[in-house]
Order: structure tokens, then C-alpha cells, then sequence
């Protein structure tokens, strides 16, 4: 198996800081991308999915991993004793989910984040990847996150 280090970015593609990914090309010539990063530090995540997908040729991997809304719930209520762990559970609501959303506060929320940690849940990775050309293959849970792989 070969393995190659690449920055997409450097592709001479309009993309805003992508992550680092690992390409393997299997001896069939079949080529998996993998992200070890979570895919909620993604600012554009639509444009780095059909990035990844103009990587690819029909039948590739994609393989990457995300924190979803209901993993990061558990994980601040488990993190916290009670009533902290409420308290703190609707702040992070209000900022994260409810802030991007508001006209008044998006441009701020962006500017300040740079679209690093966004919640996502499970339906709406799923539909961004849809979307963008793949195809769920597999799903697997661990370590707090939700890690998928896809197909072209």
C-alpha cells in the first residue's frame, strides 16, 4: 500500500485552511482519503467534500469523523455535576447553535471562530455528504465521535 501526505489546498483549489489528509492507493489502484480531523473544524465543509470528491475517481473512500450534536450533549453533561452541567448545556446551545443562525450575530459568530467546532448533527453530515456525490458505507462509534466511511 502507498501512503502520500497532501494538503488540498494546495491543489490550486479555492479552499480556506483544509486539513491535512491522508491518501493510500490500495494495489488495485482503488484510492482512500482519510481526515483524522473532525470534520466540524471545517469552515466550507460543502466546497472540502466536493474537493474530496474531484480527488477521487468513481468507487474511492472517503473516510472522516465528526462530533455530533447529541455526542457533544453527553459529553458536557457528563463532564459537569448537576446543575452545572444544565447551565452550562444551555449557554453552549445558545452560542453555538442558536448564534450562527441569526442574521444580526453570523458574520460576528464567523469572524470569531472561523467556523471551527459548528455542531452538527448526524442527518445533516450525512445529507452535506450526500449531497456532494458519496455514498455511506459504513459507520462506526468511538472515542466520542462518529466515524464514517463513504463511497464515490
Amino acid at each position: 500500500m502507498n501512503m502520500k501526505g497532501i494538503n488540498l489546498k494546495n491543489q490550486n483549489r479555492n479552499l480556506d485552511k483544509v486539513q491535512e489528509v491522508s491518501f493510500y492507493e490500495l494495489d488495485n489502484g482503488q484510492v482512500i482519503i482519510e481526515n483524522e480531523s473532525r470534520i466540524n473544524d471545517i469552515r466550507y465543509l460543502n466546497k472540502y467534500f466536493e474537493e474530496i470528491n474531484l480527488q477521487l475517481n468513481y468507487g474511492g473512500i472517503f473516510k472522516g469523523n465528526v462530533e455530533t450534536y447529541s455526542m457533544r450533549r453527553d459529553r458536557i453533561l457528563k463532564s459537569l455535576p448537576f446543575p452545572l452541567n444544565r447551565f452550562f448545556l444551555f449557554f453552549d446551545t445558545l452560542v453555538v447553535r442558536v448564534l450562527p443562525k441569526l442574521k444580526i450575530t453570523k458574520r460576528l459568530y464567523f469572524n470569531i471562530t472561523k467556523g471551527k467546532g459548528r455542531i452538527l448533527s448526524k442527518a445533516e453530515t450525512y445529507g452535506r455528504l450526500y449531497s456532494c456525490g458519496f455514498e455511506i458505507v459504513d459507520e462506526e462509534y468511538r472515542n466520542n465521535k462518529l466515524y464514517f466511511s463513504t463511497k464515490k
